[in-house]
């Protein structure tokens, strides 16, 4: 009996002992259970998340958030409509430039705000070459041109000069013949009146002058017979002379 109570006093304290035990476990036992509650919560609060990212992305993809959108299938592209920012940057990390490939051609036209592309640069060069080529032709007809009607120029006022010579001239010979001419009719009118009735005949000499051009004749008239006369006579002003004979028969 001895054996058997020391074995129960041992059991006894063994319960005891376990007891204990199994108080500390139930508590670690709580305490997970409340661990896993407040895990449960935040697994909740991560799916929440993890759909509002899905939500989100599938916004972007859409095109309906995000910096590039599209309202609906077929309209046009809007780039960082709900910020601010003047210029868009399409410099890489390192600062180096890039090419903005597929530009489809924009509107040429004034008021228009459409980026042009390379095609439609180069025909504009290729006009613009092709307007300088045109212009550089043009200036060379235009100096040949500015050279012929310098020399036409000088042509004519050579010509101008000549005419205005000749003219200049012929003024004095004009002058110098109405000249002769007054001179002739002087000696002409005096030689008749002096060889009427003159068998001898007479000589007789005539002036005259006009635009400061001076003249003078000389002649002779003689009676042949008694109804006849017969004259002769020269003339001489500046580089002009002249000479004539008369006859004159009464009736």
């Amino acid at each position: 009996m001895y054996t058997t109570n020391q074995n129960v006093a041992q059991n006894t304290a063994d319960i005891t002992s376990l007891g204990g035990r199994v108080t500390t476990a139930e508590g670690n036992i709580s305490t997970i259970n409340t661990n896993v509650t407040n895990l449960g919560g935040r697994v909740t609060t991560a799916e929440s998340n993890i759909t509002n990212l899905q939500n989100t992305v599938n916004n972007i993809s859409s095109g309906s958030a995000g910096l590039v959108q599209q309202s609906a299938a077929g309209a046009n592209l809007t780039v960082g409509k709900g910020t601010d920012g003047a210029a868009v940057d399409f410099a890489d990390k390192n600062g180096t430039a890039r090419k903005l490939l597929k530009v489809a051609a924009g509107t040429v036209a004034s008021g228009s705000t459409d980026a042009v592309n390379g095609g439609q640069l180069y025909t504009t060069n290729q006009a613009v070459a092709q307007n300088t080529a045109a212009i550089s032709t043009l200036d060379g007809r235009v100096t040949t041109n500015e050279g012929d009607i310098s020399t036409l120029k000088t042509d004519v006022t050579t010509g101008m000069d000549k005419l205005s010579n000749e003219m200049a001239k012929q003024d004095g010979r004009i002058s110098s013949q109405g000249a002769m001419s007054m001179a002739e009719a002087q000696m002409a009118s005096g030689a008749a009146a002096a060889a009427v009735g003159n068998p001898n005949g007479a000589w007789s000499v005539g002036l005259g002058s006009e635009q400061g051009h001076g003249a003078i004749s000389a002649g002779y008239a003689k009676p042949v017979g008694r109804k006849s006369q017969i004259s002769f006579g020269a003339a001489f002003g500046g580089d002009d002379h002249s000479i004539g004979v008369g006859f004159a028969h009464k009736l």
